[in-house]
């Protein structure tokens, strides 16, 4: 998985919120702790789990954002400042590219899948057709238009062993997607090398988690 940028300012609250969580987590475990009175009863162990508790937000913290990153993230969009989209799950759609059929002279339209594996800071698409393999390098998603939010990325693109097509050639390129207010469409486009001399528009569906 990659890193992923996004204008979303939930990164910037997120993290002082958790920060907050942990604070106050500490704070109860200390007077928690110092009210047990075990100190006969653990010896110098008690000093030991003592000064853990006494540090324990750093603690709180790392396991709050654990659990934020990789899970809750997901439940969070009541929230007004979090817009960043789960796209997690399966994906079937169409590739239309500009890439011509070497016998019909016409666009190319392929069958695809697409497995998107995503947590609040990191994600992965996988593209799979029948000649190729792709998966994300890059990303960024853009949030302000609740409608329509955007995420653009860089990918890299290997032939499968298997691949009939000798002209088609392993490649790195850019896209574009449409991410609908539902979560379950995509609209796209992308382009392949310096001067877009291959590109093409792409349309999926989420058919499983």
């Amino acid at each position: 998985m990659h890193s992923y940028s996004t204008d979303s300012k939930e990164r910037k609250y997120i993290p002082l919120i958790l920060i907050g969580v942990s604070i106050v987590f500490s704070m109860v475990s200390i007077a928690i702790w110092h009210s047990l009175h075990f100190e006969g009863l653990l010896g110098q162990i008690h000093s030991v789990i003592g000064y853990i508790v006494d540090f324990s937000a750093i603690l709180y913290y790392d396991i709050l954002f654990w659990l934020f990153n990789d899970y809750l993230w997901k439940y969070c969009s009541f929230i007004p400042f979090c817009n960043i989209p789960n796209l997690n799950g399966k994906w079937e759609g169409i590739i239309n590219s500009s890439f011509k059929d070497t016998e019909t002279k016409e666009r190319t339209i392929v069958t695809a899948t697409m497995d998107i594996n995503q947590k609040w800071q990191e994600m992965e698409i996988r593209f799979k057709s029948d000649n190729s393999e792709s998966k994300t390098v890059t990303g960024a998603f853009f949030t302000k238009n609740s409608n329509a939010k955007e995420l653009t990325y860089q990918y890299e693109n290997n032939l499968v062993p298997t691949s009939d097509i000798e002209t088609m050639h392993s490649h790195d390129g850019t896209g574009w997607i449409t991410i609908a207010s539902d979560l379950k469409s995509l609209e796209g486009k992308y382009y392949t090398g310096r001067d877009s001399s291959n590109n093409g528009g792409l349309s999926f569906t989420k058919v499983g988690k």
